[in-house]
Parts: C-alpha cells; structure tokens; sequence
C-alpha cells in the first residue's frame, strides 16, 4: 500500500503510550479535498481513499483525531486454472461425462466476477465440439469466479492426450485441460 501525507506524525506517539486508548477509524473514498461517505469498513476496491482514526480517551495524550490519505493498488493480473473436468475419456462421437470448468481469481485468491473465458478446442485431428458444433465458446465467470462451459462432445476421430484451451483476457498463463476420444 502506498501512503500519502498525515495530519499526524503516529511515530512521535509511542504505541505502549496509547494502552487503554479505543480507536475507530472511519473511510471514505477520495481525499480530504474531495470529501465523500464515510464508513467503518475497510475498502477493497483499487482507489485514493481517506482514513479517520478517533481515540477515545485520548485527552490525556492531547490527540483526539488524525487522517491518512492512501491509496489501494490494482491487483495485478487474474489466474485462472482447472477446477474440474480435465483427465477424462469419451468415445468418439459422444459427449464427456463431465463439464469443463475453471476458476478465476485475483492475486489475494479471492474469486473475479465476469470474467470472459475464451475455450478452445482444437480444429483439426481428435478434438470436438461444444453445443452448437463451436471450436471455441465464450463464458463469463460467476460471483465465485466459476465458469463452465457448455456440454463437449468429441468428435470421430480416435485420438489421446489432445488439449482445451482455457484463457482469460489480463492472465498471464492459460489453463489446458487434457482430454481422449477412444
């Protein structure tokens, strides 16, 4: 996290001398020029915000208030891997048994909502097809950061080891689920 200026240099206050001291602190997006809503939970989304520390019998030490601006940094890039459906056989001609689905989440592990998963199967020599006869199909994640797609049905050619390709725009890497027409 990256801080901006203080109201109040805390390193002057030893923490031992503030035993006893309740302390709320309050935010608000934006800066002390920009005002906004104050709340007692803490943000989670990238931006500048303000936070107001009030102590509570705190006159004793001649301190009642001090701010903070700071600023939350974007997560860096989604990831994205199999949650299930990898590792599986079917017979040519007949749809997999299980459905192809991956997790996406940002770098504190918490789940992306919306997220556009591109699958891609491959074009040519043992492969298949999702419903509709599609190569490739796009699904956003749900607030789990869950996204399946839809039914795969492999195609007439007998083949092993052949790879779905799972991408999300911002991931570095890409998830690949291994699957076999018998």
């Amino acid at each position: 996290m990256r801080t901006g200026s203080s109201d109040h240099d805390s390193s002057s206050t030893p923490a031992s001398s503030l035993e006893g001291v309740g302390i709320t602190l309050q935010y608000y997006a934006g800066t002390s020029a920009t005002g906004g809503d104050w709340s007692t939970a803490a943000p989670k989304a990238a931006g500048t915000y303000t936070v107001l520390a009030t102590f509570q019998g705190s006159t004793d030490y001649g301190i009642a208030t001090a701010s903070q601006t700071f600023t939350i940094i974007a997560p860096p890039d989604p990831f994205i891997a199999v949650a299930s459906g990898s590792d599986q056989t079917a017979a040519v001609n007949t749809q997999f048994a299980q459905a192809l689905t991956v997790n996406v989440v940002d770098a504190s592990g918490n789940p992306v909502n919306g997220a556009w998963v591109t699958f891609t199967a491959p074009a040519s020599g043992a492969g298949g097809t999702f419903a509709g006869g599609l190569t490739t199909v796009v699904v956003a994640t749900n607030a789990a950061g869950i996204a399946t797609a839809p039914a795969f049905t492999a195609n007439d050619v007998a083949g092993d080891d052949y790879h779905i390709i799972a991408s999300t725009p911002g991931a570095a890497v890409s998830a690949s689920f291994t699957l076999s027409n018998s």
